[in-house]
């Protein structure tokens, strides 16, 4: 048995190289069976035969592995006999080609976000720091030094509540409340996704001085400037609880239409569903909102629960705004709350470095038209953009196939971005770095996996009906490309460490394997620079935002 003949260092790399392999089929079994999914339950933006190709060149892409796992596993043909040791034979050769386009491609997704990060940070800002204060450029000009500019938008936040903690959701909506912006044009829905009167729900009204002893579904009270409305609705999940507070803003926004006399769009704007004044009939006349909301002059705000927004991030958004008048929606940065007990937890150091990594790729995606997935937990849409994929994103969809169901019900902020690049111009999407939020992230490793495989399976439930959209395909090329190459290397972690390896050991004891040419020193050096330039760049990142853990990293 060819396991007998094996070193120390061997047998680490081949049980490394056993995980690879696994790691390596259940994925792509993971990705085929959702494709296959997309083209049986295909909708009218669907090209079957576009299905069939991506697919094809995921399982090719993603086969580049295999030859380094082959050689992780079995060394050479001489611990092999038969036909499977001809086979293998043939390892060197495959292993220069794949280890060039392994090699090119790690370079291009480590160094490029690098590259490109700096345009976002220039044009946008980074950080807390509040925009507007130096007026250097005449585009600049048309925004004022209070950051406010030209349109003083009115931020309308929809912050869904499910099983949170009182103090945690507390903190996040004083955060909003103490926000350097004019108090008066800011205005909060608590929207909790249970009708039940819970102990958190009883603590929110109580806190802010709130009475409804005759348990209306909704309520509101003026705080500090700001209008703050608390609702209570039946569980529904997440974008339900979202649609229900919305419906109440797209009354007002009907009401402004009316009073311009625009009878067109208000019966566009009603469309075929209930009547959103068959809402209003629970609520006490005082509390409706009543007041007309211009959507040209409206940002509505998707928060959580759990974040924690900065004192200048509604400025900085309306500065960015202002300034990139045919942006429709920006994406925060988010990062992870880390200081307190938790400050050396490994988990939220972890993510909070995953975070950093992420803003990094959304700068590049935005180089390419537009960014993939708007968070959930932080997404500013202008108002008359909202209005125009409510429809859509609030609409019953499909949950009868389980790949169905992943997208709309585990991945609602990438479905909703999604709905945006199907109807929004490129370059209409953005990321603003100076808009910051902390979100709490998972503080175990059951917390942590439990959250990820939501994540993971609502982005692969997207990511492939994104892929097989022709209309997207026309506008951005170069951005589904990229995610193309991103989903074919998901789940190739041991399988990367396993290059690693081969290319270390092959270093040590000059000899190639057959990874590249004839000597191994351009495959390393290939792997070593990019990973320096990344964490170099993530470690500027950590100054301007003042996380030094990140460092470590």
């Amino acid at each position: 048995m060819f396991l007998s003949h094996l070193s120390t260092l061997e047998y680490v790399l081949f049980g490394i190289s056993c995980a690879a392999l696994v790691e390596w089929f259940l994925f792509a079994v993971l990705v085929i069976g959702t494709f296959f999914n997309v083209m049986v339950n295909h909708d009218q933006h669907t090209s079957i035969s576009l299905c069939f190709v991506v697919m094809v060149i995921y399982v090719i892409l993603r086969s580049l592995f295999l030859p380094f796992i082959l050689i992780g596993l079995f060394g050479s043909s001489d611990n092999l006999y038969g036909s499977f040791a001809s086979f293998i034979s043939w390892l060197p050769h495959l292993t220069r080609v794949a280890a060039i386009i392994l090699a090119t491609w790690w370079n291009v997704i480590l160094i490029m976000p690098c590259i490109t990060v700096w345009y976002s940070r220039s044009r946008y800002g980074i950080g807390n720091k509040p925009l507007g204060e130096k007026l250097k450029t005449d585009e600049e000009m048309l925004i004022n030094t209070t950051g406010v500019g030209k349109t003083t938008f009115r931020y309308i936040v929809i912050l869904p509540v499910y099983n949170e903690t009182f103090q945690l959701l507390k903190e996040g909506i004083l955060s909003i409340l103490q926000s350097n912006y004019p108090p008066e044009n800011i205005e909060i829905h608590i929207s909790f996704d249970s009708h039940e009167r819970s102990e958190v729900y009883e603590s929110i009204l109580t806190h802010f001085g709130i009475y409804n002893a005759r348990d209306y579904e909704s309520v509101s009270t003026n705080y500090n400037g700001s209008t703050l409305f608390v609702h209570k609705f039946k569980h529904g999940g997440k974008r339900l609880t979202q649609h229900k507070t919305f419906t109440r803003i797209k009354e007002r926004f009907l009401k402004f239409s009316s009073s311009i006399n625009n009878l067109t769009t208000v019966q566009s704007l009603r469309g075929s569903g209930q009547l959103v004044d068959d809402y209003y009939s629970q609520l006490h006349p005082d509390e409706m909102g009543s007041e007309q909301l211009d959507p040209e002059q409206t940002i509505i705000l998707l928060t959580d629960s759990d974040n924690y927004l900065y004192d200048n991030a509604i400025r900085n958004l309306t500065y960015n705004f202002n300034r990139n008048p045919k942006k429709l929606a920006f994406a925060g940065y988010m990062t992870c709350m880390s200081s307190g007990k938790n400050r050396f937890n490994f988990w939220k150091l972890i993510q909070d470095t995953e975070y950093v990594g992420g803003e990094m790729n959304s700068s590049f995606e935005l180089m390419l038209g537009t960014i993939n997935c708007l968070p959930g937990g932080f997404t500013a849409i202008r108002g008359q953009a909202m209005l125009k994929i409510a429809d859509i994103y609030f609409s019953d969809l499909p949950s009868e196939s389980i790949t169905d169901y992943h997208r709309n019900y585990l991945g609602e902020d990438r479905f909703m971005t999604h709905i945006m690049h199907q109807n929004f111009p490129p370059y209409s999407i953005g990321f603003c770095p100076s808009t910051r939020c902390k979100t709490d992230p998972p503080a175990s490793m059951f917390q942590y996996v439990k959250q990820r495989r939501r994540w993971l399976l609502g982005a692969i439930g997207n990511e492939t009906y994104m892929l097989t959209d022709r209309s997207i395909w026309k506008q951005y090329k170069l951005l589904l490309l990229f995610k193309l190459f991103q989903l074919s290397w998901k789940g190739t972690t041991f399988g990367q460490i396993v290059i690693t390896i081969i290319a270390a050991q092959s270093w040590s004891s000059s000899k190639s394997n057959g990874i590249v040419w004839t000597n191994v020193e351009p495959f390393v050096i290939s792997i070593a620079i990019p990973l320096g330039i990344n964490w170099i760049v993530t470690s500027i990142t950590a100054v301007n935002l003042g996380r030094y853990k990140l460092w470590f990293h």
